[in-house]
């Protein structure tokens, strides 16, 4: 009888706590990087989580696929992006 109840309580107090704020909020222009792995090309650019990505090559992306689509586009991708250490996150 216990788990059922619990279970429902756990969902109401976390949907108490969050009300209100949201964890991630998506940029108005670029695309927000959640997670970057340490040793790959992206953490060897210096690409953070945090930073937002504004272009590559020049051509703007707003979209996980607009990223995805610009970087297989090029081999050798220049990347325009804001460090979230730069604009304070």
């Amino acid at each position: 009888m216990f788990s059922p109840l619990g279970h429902e309580m756990v969902i109401y107090i976390g949907k108490k706590l969050e009300f209100g704020r949201s964890i991630y909020q998506p940029p108005n222009k670029g695309v927000k990087v959640l997670d970057v792995v340490p040793g790959y090309p992206a953490w060897e650019a210096g690409i953070r989580s945090g930073d937002i990505i504004i272009d590559v090559n020049e051509m703007e992306v707003n979209s996980r696929q607009g990223l995805e689509f610009a970087l297989g586009v090029y081999q050798q991708p220049q990347i325009t992006y804001w460090s979230a250490k730069m604009i304070g996150f």
